[in-house]
């Protein structure tokens, strides 16, 4: 009788503890983390802005190469001194137009690269909450090197994931 009620009782302790441990599992909350660094360095979108910069850049710096070179031509004619008051004039406006241009392309050209990290920053911020979302992760960190995550069970990252999700 006395086996009969140990064994019972030894039943229901392990009874309770597979229920509690099965409890904690499903309320253990899911974490993830993905390396930013990598995925901002081959996100599509940085690779296509990237691209149409570079673009943006060379057309103006072909700009100003072309007006350079009008603007050392008409200085070579100043140097001579065969320029009359009307090419002395046309080369101050030259310079004075390549010298803007200069400038307005480069503060456009900074603008320009803030204005698309602020995009490709954007839309990782916004791809990472519907790719935690549909994981189901209850939190989703991004290590970028500055101390914000020191550490992360090699298991739980999941950079090449979002990276794939990102660039569908």
């Amino acid at each position: 009788m006395i086996k009969k009620i140990i064994s019972t009782f030894t039943l229901i302790i392990s009874i309770l503890a597979l229920s509690f441990g099965v409890y904690l599992y499903n309320n253990s909350k899911t974490i993830a983390w993905f390396n930013y660094n990598e995925v901002y360095n081959k996100c599509e979108l940085k690779k296509e802005l990237e691209e149409k910069l570079k673009r943006v850049v060379s057309r103006r710096e072909s700009h100003l190469d072309s007006l350079k070179l009008n603007l050392s031509l008409m200085s070579n004619k100043v140097k001579s001194g065969t320029a009359s008051k009307e090419d002395l004039n046309l080369f101050e406006d030259m310079k004075n137009q390549y010298l803007s241009y200069q400038d307005n392309y480069e503060r456009e050209n900074v603008r320009l690269k803030e204005e698309y990290f602020s995009q490709i920053r954007s839309e990782l911020n916004e791809k990472s909450k519907s790719f935690g979302k549909e994981k189901g992760f209850d939190f989703l960190f991004s290590a970028v090197g500055d101390g914000s995550l020191m550490y992360a069970k090699e298991g739980e990252e999941v950079t090449t994931d979002f990276l794939n999700y990102l660039n569908q």
